[in-house]
């Protein structure tokens, strides 16, 4: 259980760093993160369930880290599921994070030179 949780707070500065890199101001950034956030929890089946959403914004909603760790807090938390059950959001959020990651460090270069 520690291991998602910890993916989860390594990856989310990732998640972030690209799009407040070109905020001026901090209510730019505050903004930004107002702009993200917002959708972000609308279509991570945290409100919703994601098998309501239209199929176009399911597919959607698999970009969004927070929709996988949702599905592993509810089968470890609340289902009580063995690592086997949950080895698809791990596998999603690890490969998210790699990425949003790889992106974050990419356009911080760019700043420092």
């Amino acid at each position: 259980m520690h291991s998602p949780g910890l993916l989860k707070l390594y990856m989310d500065p990732g998640k972030c760093i690209p799009g407040l890199r070109d905020s001026e101001t901090q209510q730019q950034a505050l903004l930004t993160a107002f702009i993200v956030m917002m959708p972000t929890i609308l279509l991570s089946g945290f409100i919703f369930p994601v098998h309501n959403m239209p199929v176009p914004v399911q597919y959607a909603s698999t970009l969004i880290p927070l929709r996988w760790y949702l599905e592993i807090l509810r089968g470890v938390i609340m289902k009580g599921t063995g690592i086997e059950a949950i080895t698809t959001p791990v596998l999603f959020l690890t490969l998210l994070a790699i990425a949003f990651i790889t992106l974050a460090t990419a356009r911080f270069r760019k700043t420092l030179s």
